[in-house]
Formats: C-alpha cells, structure tokens, sequence
C-alpha cells in the first residue's frame, strides 16, 4: 500500500523507494516531514499499472503523481533505484517539479564499468543478460526472506562498517528492513522485477531531459551505490546539480542523515 506520512495540507513530496524497499520506509522520516511542514508521500509502485512496463509503466506512475500533486507543484525524492524512477517521472510529469533529491542514487550504468565494484553488481548484470534467470533467482531471494530474514540481513550487510555498520546493527532498523525486504520480495516481488528490468537497459541520455533542479545526497563510503555512479549522473543532467558528499557515511546511513535535511531544506536552498 501507499504510505502517508508528514503534514496532510502541506507541500507535495514524492518518496520512491530502492529495490529491495517499501513505500512504508516514509515512516522513518514522518518527524522530519512534519517539522517541516511536507506531505510526504511513498507510492505502492507494485500496483500502478501491473500490465505495463518500460516507457508505459513511468506513464502511469507519472500520471498518479500528478493526481495526487493536483496542479501544485511537487517535490520528488529517489533513494538507491528509486533515484532512476525520480528521473523517468521528472522528464514525464507536466505538473512543476519544484526539486529532485536523489538519495544514494543509483546513476546509469550504460558503461558497464563500476558493475564490478557494486554490491550487487551481479544482480543488475544478470538481469542484464538473462532476464529469466534473473527472475527465477528473484524467486529463490524471496524465498529465503521468507524462511531466514535476519540471515538474509547478516549477508547484505556483511562488508560494512563504520556508521552503516552501527545503522545495520539496530534492531529497529532490523526489524523494519525484514519487513520491507518480505513485502519486495513477495507481494511486490512483480514490481521489484519490473523497475530492475528497467533500470539496467541504457538510460543515461534521459538525463538531458531533466529541467527541475537537482540535489544529489552520497555517501563517500557507500559500496552498493559507489560515489562514480553518482558522479555519472551529475556529469549528466543538463544543468549542474547541488552534491552534498557524507564522509564516512554508506547507503542506509547516507539516507538517515540526508532525507531529513532535504525535507527541511526549501528547494532552491
């Protein structure tokens, strides 16, 4: 389902979730929308337009923003993969993006290069080149999800340290990415497939079609959204964009610190 969080008459911002997540990772940043007086909305992308795909799909999930957006301009928020469909929505929307906060964000990857150095890597290129396979792994993922969370957990965070390590050893945060991870890997297990088939086909001169302004919130330490696809996305977008760099800081731990300051933080601020 949606997530509704912060300020119900104010300002319209968008949330969209990585791959693996959950439109309810809203819930973490409900105090801050608040505070700063945003209506803070993360969209059940599984259920837009389940038949669709690729330039569709963004269609659809484009014109949800917009009936939710009612003519007044919107804010949009990408964390990890999302920041890929922040994009493809941005460059669709003809309601006024006031500003795109892309949070760790997952830039192209049409060189192919920094697959190597992700974690991860060998999910997006296995989806790159056997989409059957890649579902089919997919499946087995929700599967042992399902029997073992919290070792599927201790495997994802197994290399990190230092703050995302702190972040990853919380038993809140645990808890809630367990449910998030379940709900990705199976209910929206079709939606999971669908954006990651998306994202890994080449999109990098989409970029050029983005108008709104962009800030862009990384992690120096970040290991599954390393800074060079971050730095890839910045080179581009047609204007320069607004990049605040976190030392110390990885994925999750980039997300905690940046979405709450970019709430409060006006556009243009």
């Amino acid at each position: 389902m949606s997530e509704f969080r912060g300020a119900p008459a104010g300002p319209l911002c968008v949330y969209f979730h990585g791959c693996p997540g959950a439109p309810a990772e809203c819930a973490w940043f409900d105090d801050a929308a608040r505070e700063a007086g945003v209506r803070l909305i993360g969209i059940d992308r599984n259920a837009v337009a389940p038949g669709a795909a690729g330039g569709a799909y963004f269609d659809a999930l484009a014109a949800e923003v917009e009936r939710l957006a009612a003519g007044a301009p919107v804010r949009l928020m990408g964390f990890s993969l999302g920041a890929f469909v922040a994009v493809q929505v941005a460059i669709r929307l003809r309601t006024p993006v006031a500003v795109i906060d892309l949070v760790s964000p997952a830039g192209p990857l049409d060189s192919g290069d920094v697959l190597d150095s992700m974690a991860g890597g060998a999910v997006f290129r296995l989806a790159m080149r056997s989409p059957a396979l890649f579902r089919a792994v997919t499946w087995a993922q929700g599967v042992a999800v399902g029997l073992a969370p919290s070792a599927v957990l201790r495997g994802l965070f197994a290399s990190v340290r230092g703050a995302e390590a702190e972040r990853a050893a919380r038993p809140d945060f645990q808890a809630a990415l367990a449910r998030f991870l379940t709900w990705a890997y199976g209910p929206a297990r079709g939606g999971y497939i669908r954006d990651i088939a998306a994202y890994v086909r080449p999109w990098a001169a989409d970029l050029q079609r983005v108008s709104a302004s962009v800030r862009i919130w990384q992690g120096e330490d970040d290991g599954w959204a390393p800074p060079a696809l971050a730095a890839s996305l910045a080179a581009g977008l047609r204007e320069t964009p607004d990049v605040t760099l976190f030392p110390g800081l990885g994925h999750y731990s980039t997300l905690f610190e940046a979405a709450p300051i970019a709430l409060r933080r006006a556009p243009g601020g």
